[in-house]
């Protein structure tokens, strides 16, 4: 992949792997070093001005015959409505977006993140019957996240005081996790985020990660150990290249077979 200009400019070069679903990957590097491209490819958001060889494929699928609906790619950057609540922004993208119907799946995360409630789990049969899978999702989605306290609180802007950079940024997740994607890539999402709220959202993305069947792969600049130990793989990416892609738990084995010790 390169830019398109008289001096050519190479971001990523000869990458290739799989990423699985049921698995929540961290994808780690410099700045510069390639991780935003490198997301926005697998989301098939990529900037015209670049251009591209090779394919990207969802369970043997080219990208580009793959539903739209299927991927979902969560910018660093938070572009909402200032006028519109925390609640009216997730319904609307539920509305646009369409919710999923996996509402087994939903009560098992539900029990995990909340502990076993049967009241919970009979909202859940009863939205299935009732339709109103919509709302509830929303709903529950806006809990999980810590929206609740300003769920109904203009988003706000530079002319108009809103909700804080922080909850913007669950706001943006919240977008992407209320409808019917199965693969979600998420550039840098503990911008504007203190290490105790980036750890619970990543408490939150694992359990949905494992007991959906989703592919996950995020982004961050400066993780803590406890933020790390939630990832199941790694992608270590250098000058657009990849010098590590694998389990977790196998990474500082990796590095030290090759001359790199850890501090102790």
């Amino acid at each position: 992949m390169c830019a398109e200009s008289n001096d050519t400019t190479k971001i990523l070069m000869g990458l290739s792997g799989v990423i699985r679903s049921t698995r929540m990957t961290l994808v780690l590097g410099a700045p510069g070093s390639g991780k935003s491209t490198f997301l926005r490819v697998l989301a098939g958001k990529l900037d015209p001005s670049l251009k591209f060889e090779g394919k990207v494929t969802y369970k043997v699928e080219a990208k580009s015959s793959a539903p739209e609906h299927l991927s979902a790619y969560v910018s660093q950057h938070d572009l909402h409505h200032a006028e519109m609540t925390v609640r009216e922004t997730i319904n609307f993208s539920s509305n646009m977006l369409g919710t999923s119907n996996e509402f087994e799946m939903l009560r098992e995360v539900v029990r995990q993140q909340m502990g076993t409630d049967e009241a919970t789990a009979e909202l859940f049969s009863k939205a299935t019957v009732l339709g109103e899978g919509s709302n509830l999702k929303t709903n529950y989605i806006i809990q999980i996240l810590g929206l609740s306290t300003c769920a109904d609180t203009i988003i706000g802007d530079e002319l108009q005081r809103g909700v804080s950079g922080g909850q913007k940024k669950r706001t943006t997740i919240g977008e992407m996790l209320v409808g019917r994607a199965r693969c979600f890539f998420m550039d840098d999402v503990s911008t504007g985020l203190d290490s105790s709220t980036t750890y619970e959202i990543m408490t939150f993305l694992r359990q949905m990660a494992h007991i959906m069947g989703l592919t996950i792969v995020i982004s961050l600049l400066q993780p803590s150990i406890e933020t790390l130990a939630l990832f199941d793989d790694i992608i270590l990416l250098c000058e657009g290249q990849i010098i590590y892609h694998g389990p977790r738990r196998h990474a500082v084995g990796f590095f030290r077979t090759i001359g790199f010790t850890c501090p102790s």
